[in-house]
């Protein structure tokens, strides 16, 4: 419902990729962290944790990995490794104080 005239409402559901298969991105995204200590732990965990929307959140671990260098991952990931709960914009807000505080 909109509050005010002329507001766009969109279902973001409406543009998900359905077809993008779970094993196909579980597959991609540990060859692309297979340098990452804890990554094969932390790809199950952030499944495990987010049963409802694993294919937005493998699809967002993928980008954080082309987004930020292995230098940062590598700074990041044993804070990652003893979080309670794992989710992308959790990894990226961490990896983003990382860089900034290596500025």
């Amino acid at each position: 419902m909109c509050d005010s005239k002329g507001e766009i409402i969109k279902n973001s559901n409406h543009y998900r990729n359905y077809k993008a298969n779970i094993k196909e991105l579980t597959v991609k995204a540990e060859e692309k962290f297979f340098s990452i200590p804890f990554s094969k732990e932390i790809i199950v965990k952030l499944k495990m944790d987010n049963p409802k929307i694993i294919r937005d959140q493998l699809k967002g671990l993928i980008h954080l990995r082309k987004k930020y260098t292995i230098d940062f991952w590598n700074k990041a990931v044993n804070i990652i490794h003893k979080l309670p709960v794992i989710k992308v914009s959790l990894l990226e807000k961490i990896l983003e104080q990382i860089k900034n505080r290596d500025i």
